[in-house]
């Protein structure tokens, strides 16, 4: 699963926390990007998500 983290989630980290480990218990892997990251740098996100896929494959 991939999020796309705004601002406020700078004030949500405990509440990411648990939402990244309920996720991680349904089987779920979480990879989390800045919003600025994904707006900005498109191709460097496209590419941490392909890592991410091969690293789990």
């Amino acid at each position: 699963m991939v999020e796309v983290d705004g601002e406020v989630h700078a004030h949500r980290v405990a509440a990411d926390a648990r939402r990244d480990r309920d996720l991680v218990r349904m089987g779920f892997r979480v990879l989390r990007l800045p919003r600025a990251l994904v707006q900005e740098r498109t191709a460097e996100a496209v590419a941490r998500v392909v890592a991410a896929l091969a690293e789990g494959a």
